[in-house]
């Protein structure tokens, strides 16, 4: 009988920790192309000289040059062209790249200010920063032909996804709603907060003091749904929350017995 219990705790604890590491899977490519953003692919490189640039445009250029390189990049989800003048950054052509101080966005007819030859949207001046490997295989993925499929699917899974994993794990454990499962979803949401304000940091993006604390908040929040999960199951903790709920909230609230897989 005792070999049956053990199976069955391990088996819960492998589905536990499935369940966790594909929801974290799950995450990554939106919140990596929405923490940095402004990713684009380079599909062209031209040198052009100093005189063939607006003198308007050219005066908002940092460096005075006889010439320029002209990028022609694609945005990795939209596909839509662009135009960029680089101040500062290492490049080459099929490269992924970030565009970041970007000092001019501006929509143009690219047969009036023709730099490249060839069809664009927007006319950007800007800094260009390489991006991690991580990072730019993510990218690389997004480009491909289920990219925005994969985007949207992760992006749900940004905003649901952390309900959808408590309900999952009360569903293993064949509970109703509790209060741990409650600061559990605050946990999760604030971890994936983290993570983007982490990348978005690393590379320089400005990101909000009230996102940044929300971020930290699952430092307090993760050991406490811990807590809180432990003192659900015991029978005392138990007893403890349902004459809370009756004498101080006034509802009727039966705590369950929970299955022991931690």
């Amino acid at each position: 009988m005792s070999n049956v219990i053990n199976k069955k705790s391990n088996s819960y604890k492998r589905y536990f920790i499935l369940i966790i590491l594909l929801y974290i899977f799950f995450l990554i490519p939106f919140i990596i192309h929405s923490s940095i953003d402004n990713i684009v692919i380079i599909k062209a490189i031209k040198n052009i000289d100093a005189k063939d640039i607006p003198s308007d445009i050219k005066d908002i250029i940092k460096d005075t040059k006889s010439n320029y390189d002209i990028l022609l990049v694609q945005d990795v989800l939209s596909k839509r062209l662009s135009a960029v003048i680089p101040d500062l950054g290492n490049y080459e052509e099929g490269s992924v790249v970030y565009l970041s101080s970007i000092r001019l966005e501006l929509f143009v007819d690219w047969h009036s200010i023709n730099l490249i030859k060839s069809p664009y949207k927007k006319l950007i001046i800007a800094d260009i920063q390489r991006i991690s490997p991580v990072e730019e295989f993510i990218e690389r993925l997004l480009s491909t032909y289920f990219g925005k499929f994969i985007f949207m699917f992760s992006k749900v899974m940004f905003y649901i996804g952390p309900m959808l994993l408590i309900f999952q794990i009360s569903h293993m454990l064949n509970q109703k709603l509790s209060i741990w499962m409650l600061i559990g979803a605050l946990s999760c949401y604030s971890f994936e907060f983290f993570i983007s304000n982490m990348i978005a940091d690393l590379h320089g993006i400005e990101v909000s003091d009230m996102w940044h604390y929300f971020g930290y908040s699952f430092i307090i929040a993760l050991p406490l749904t811990i807590k809180m999960f432990y003192f659900e199951s015991n029978p005392e903790g138990q007893e403890k929350i349902e004459n809370f709920a009756k004498n101080i909230l006034g509802i009727k609230y039966k705590s369950v017995y929970y299955r022991k897989i931690l």
